[in-house]
């Protein structure tokens, strides 16, 4: 995603997150379907790209997924994401990144890059504007994934 539209999503950070209060198919159907598809994340180190406020990393660490990653390329809705984990710490981390440029690995999070059983995109790759840029995200995110996992 191009970083100025991802600016779009900076001041949008409140309304994502009420959105899944608000609107009831996302939590009777949406986080339903995650957990269904999910399974038993107990343990196991998770990945969400394109996490926005963390609706779903926070999910999975309740679930005790461990260690639990968030990124995503909006400042205003990492900065949400990191509000709400200061004020109820579920051990979630959340970094800044570009899915459609390779890792940078961050050294909390290079053990992890190649190893990662898990990833969950929600809503995320219908954001890419070309071709490219779509064949780019899904590479980033499979570098990341151990052999034989699921995302």
């Amino acid at each position: 995603m191009e970083k100025e539209s991802a600016q779009q999503f900076d001041t949008a950070a409140d309304a994502y997150e009420s959105s899944a209060f608000d609107i009831p198919v996302r939590e009777h159907v949406e986080h339903y379907s995650i957990r269904n598809i999910c399974g038993d994340v107990h343990g196991l180190p998770v990945l969400d790209v394109g996490c926005g406020t963390g609706l779903y990393i926070r999910r999975l660490a309740r679930w005790r997924a461990r260690p639990v990653i968030g990124v995503d390329i909006s400042a205003g809705m990492l900065a949400t994401a990191q509000s709400i984990e200061d004020t109820g710490p579920l051990g979630v981390t959340y970094l800044r990144r570009d899915l459609s440029e390779p890792c940078q690995c961050e050294p909390e999070y290079a053990q992890l890059s190649g190893n990662i059983p898990l990833a969950l995109a929600v809503y995320v790759l219908c954001y890419a504007t070309t071709r490219e840029q779509l064949l780019a995200m899904c590479r980033t995110v499979r570098d990341e994934l151990k052999p034989g996992a699921c995302s």
